[in-house]
């Protein structure tokens, strides 16, 4: 963004550039996630056990930055049990479809996987930090009637969400 290759960004607000503004549009928890028909879950009684199990980890795009929940849990915990590493979310239920693998997901973002995929959604054993998803823009991009436009459409979009999860 400090290059200015980027326009508009979506991402968590502990992630965003303090050189920029940005504006929240909804705050989000994690779950466990796994394939509908894994049973190991079921045994999952305390985050030892929990980070033990198989791991698909998101690594998001060609920066390999950690994820929120990550960066909480690696500075916590004993390191999870890695199997598998993707760089997007969109990828992790085909490494979790007929085995006994797991990730933590966004709740939002898993509750819409499963309405596509055979997958199983469960309480981890620890309580992660909320995150709050923001939109940000370039600071010489103030008052531009485009930018503008897209943020406004963003937060109106957020609200229906936001609405729809009450």
């Amino acid at each position: 963004m400090d290059a200015g290759r980027i326009d508009v960004l979506l991402g968590p607000q502990q992630a965003l550039s303090q050189n920029h503004p940005f504006k929240p549009l909804f705050k989000d928890d994690f779950v466990g996630v796994a394939c509908a028909n894994n049973h190991t879950v079921d045994d999952v009684a305390d985050i030892d056990s929990f980070m033990a199990m198989r791991h698909v980890l998101v690594r998001l795009g060609g920066s390999g930055l950690p994820t929120t929940d990550a960066t909480f849990l690696e500075r916590s915990f004993t390191p999870r049990r890695i199997e598998v590493i993707v760089p997007a979310w969109s990828l992790v239920p085909h490494y979790l479809m007929g085995t006994p693998r797991v990730a933590i997901f966004h709740r939002r973002l898993a509750s819409d996987y499963a309405r596509h995929f055979p997958l199983r959604i469960f309480e981890i054993p620890t309580a992660l930090p909320i995150f709050e998803e923001c939109v940000q823009w370039r600071a010489s991009s103030r008052g531009d009637p485009a930018i503008q436009w897209l943020v406004e459409r963003m937060e109106a979009h957020a609200r229906t969400l936001n609405g729809a999860s009450a």
